[in-house]
């Protein structure tokens, strides 16, 4: 059994892959202090698994906790993805192929064995990434954007009269237009994003000359699925399923 981790902006995945299966187990905001204790809390009753792959956007302190968690728990070393120039079929884009985000990586992987021609893929996160794989494994890069709550955020503290409730803009009711400014911000922030998706999609398939096999994953993608226009595959835990593949199949 193999112990997969996607550690991401603001959230912690876990899951485990046996035979070729990954199995998400968990998932939980990131503490900004004692990850240690979430660790104790969450993983304490998890058998010792033969590998620990670790896709980790949340810089070093947090990988050197879960490494010497690991290490003292179940006396294992841990793997911390670091995106190579090519590997499992996919060649990496970007200039310096070091720079290039794990989270991203292990998710190309996994499109990779999912998708058969061009693909292009969304993760409404944190922050929201898009990226393209062709049909040869070739990634021709991506953007990055802000996610829905770092807008919101952005926007309130930035102008006045936008409400705050518990470090985010307060949820509420919006429609194509709004009467009050929480739903503006709510409507408006939303549509930016659809609209941002859909015209990019639109832009690479017309560079590609070719179809594209679009795909939203992360964790506002539920919400904003049924507002894209055009036909969107939601595909959760791709970086688990990136990490999975990576724990048993050759590079």
């Amino acid at each position: 059994m193999n112990f997969l981790v996607d550690v991401g902006n603001s959230r912690i995945k876990w899951g485990t892959e046996a035979i070729g299966v990954c199995s998400p187990l968990g998932n939980e905001p990131r503490p900004s202090h004692d990850i240690p204790a979430l660790l104790d809390r969450c993983w304490a009753n998890i058998p010792t698994p033969d590998k620990v792959l670790v896709s980790n956007v949340a810089g070093a302190g947090v990988a050197k906790f879960i490494v010497e968690w690991v290490k003292h728990r179940w006396e294992r070393d841990v793997t911390l993805v670091t995106p190579p120039a090519t590997g499992w079929g996919v060649t990496n884009g970007y200039n310096d192929h070091r720079r290039l985000g794990a989270d991203r990586w292990a998710k190309l992987v996994a499109i990779r064995r999912h998708v058969d021609g061009n693909a292009f893929i969304v993760d409404f996160g944190t922050a929201v990434t898009m990226d393209v794989l062709d049909h040869s494994g070739l990634h021709h890069g991506g953007l990055i954007l802000p996610g829905l709550q770092a807008m919101r955020k952005s926007l309130a503290s930035s102008t006045h009269g936008v409400k705050i409730q518990d470090g985010a803009v307060a949820e509420g009711r919006y429609g194509l237009l709004a009467r009050d400014t929480v739903g503006a911000v709510m409507g408006g922030t939303t549509y930016a994003l659809v609209a941002t998706v859909e015209r990019v999609a639109a832009d690479v398939e017309a560079a590609m000359e070719s179809s594209v096999r679009r795909i939203v994953t992360g964790g506002d993608a539920p919400k904003l699925l049924p507002l894209l226009v055009s036909d969107f595959e939601y595909v959760p835990n791709l970086v688990l399923s990136g990490l999975a593949i990576m724990a048993t199949q050759p590079e």
